[in-house]
């Protein structure tokens, strides 16, 4: 299983509010045997065009990301050869991505001030259709891992 870590530019590209987050990850179905981690967030700006950021879990695993901003695109380095284009739109930087089958989501919100909604879902193919001419490929939902992250006062 993939867990990313990213973060949106927030509605009007305005600038990421860097800091420390920290909450809560709710893991459907559980993972590892846990039902819920804590995580840490944080953020740093590097230049205009590098955000770079370090999660880490109470099970002592930490990740580092990069996410580069250049001429409306969006890419997040995993930092392992693996970089995912991105979309913005209304303040959701959303990724869409397949791995083995598996169809992977994941939409990072800052709607609110101070906070982070992160939201990844993982889906497995399900049976493919074929009405007239279109092949209609379905997806089951097979999982999700989702946090509220607050900034730290």
């Amino acid at each position: 299983m993939v867990i990313v870590f990213c973060f949106s530019l927030n509605k009007s590209d305005a600038q990421i509010d860097t800091g420390t987050y920290y909450g809560l990850m709710h893991l459907k179905p559980k993972t590892i045997g846990l039902d819920s981690i804590e995580v840490n967030l944080q953020i740093q700006k590097t230049n205009d065009t590098l955000y770079v950021w370090k999660m880490s879990y109470s099970n002592s695993m930490e990740k580092k990301y990069r996410l580069v901003v250049k001429d409306g695109q969006y890419l997040l380095d995993e930092m392992n050869g693996i970089l995912l284009p991105g979309n913005m739109e209304s303040g959701q930087l959303s990724f869409r991505y397949e791995v083995n089958d598996v169809l992977y989501e994941m939409v990072y919100d800052l709607g609110k001030e101070g906070f982070i909604l992160f939201d990844l879902r993982y889906y497995h193919k399900s049976k493919s259709v074929k009405i007239e001419t279109n092949n209609i490929q379905g997806y089951t939902l097979a999982g999700r891992q989702y946090a509220l992250l607050k900034k730290a006062s």
